[in-house]
């Protein structure tokens, strides 16, 4: 639980920093393609940014609640305040759901897929470049490069579909396996950051990096396949299902 806490926590900061640097940089760029390019990774983004950060930090909140059992709930520790702070973040914008649909239903097919192409073309940058490094151990790049594969072909599969409530009926699914990609290339890029340190920062952030490998991407094809499916379970259920 711990290392999930760290996991989503840094990750999420990691992911709005690199964000903040792209509104720099697209403000002090003086090339309109530069700042076409930034608009794009920033729009992309920006669902991810909102809903999975949200998301998955409170269930980093849920975590610290449960590591200290009994007493986590009451007021004698701060995570309770916190989770209860926290638990507004997902509520925002109209809820998860709404930057789940944002980045199916829109994000990933406007321009003819030029804001998804950008920020896959960023990611196989870092690919690459870790494969270069002896000091990455092999499986971190290869096994981002299969979730990014899977991706892009289920990307290209679900954005075929004629009837928008086709393409969005997995959207919540769709948005957690997208963000996972997206926070485990962040985590990458941190690892590549690390190299050349021992200090125990440096220790952590590998140790860290390799859990959400490890233990967080493995998600995402289970995730990924059931999008691919679409299987018509949601689509065929009625109101009359929840009703006493």
């Amino acid at each position: 639980m711990l290392l999930a806490s760290k996991s989503y926590v840094e990750g999420g900061l990691a992911l709005s920093l690199y964000s903040a640097k792209l509104l720099d940089e697209k403000l002090s760029a003086t090339k309109a393609a530069e700042t076409d390019r930034l608009n794009l990774l920033l729009d992309i983004l920006t669902p991810i940014l909102k809903g999975w950060t949200s998301k998955w930090s409170l269930v980093a909140n849920d975590f610290a609640i449960q590591i200290y059992g009994g007493y986590g709930y009451t007021r004698d520790y701060p995570v309770e305040q916190l989770w209860r702070d926290n638990r507004l973040n997902p509520i925002h914008e109209g809820t998860d759901g709404i930057q789940a649909i944002d980045l199916l239903g829109r994000k990933v097919s406007m321009r003819d897929g030029a804001a998804f192409e950008a920020l896959c073309g960023e990611i196989k940058k870092t690919i690459l470049s870790a494969k270069s490094k002896s000091e990455v151990p092999a499986h971190l790049p290869a096994a981002l490069q299969f979730n990014l594969d899977k991706l892009e072909n289920v990307t290209k599969t679900v954005s075929s579909q004629n009837l928008l409530s086709e393409r969005i009926s997995h959207a919540w699914l769709y948005a957690d396996a997208f963000g996972h990609i997206v926070i485990a290339w962040i985590w990458l890029e941190q690892y590549l950051a690390c190299l050349g340190r021992n200090d125990d920062f440096a220790d952590s952030k590998r140790v860290t990096a390799e859990y959400f490998f490890t233990y967080e991407l493995r998600n995402v094809e289970t995730w990924l396949d059931t999008v691919d499916e679409q299987p018509v379970l949601l689509s065929k259920t009625s109101k009359e299902t929840f009703l006493p």
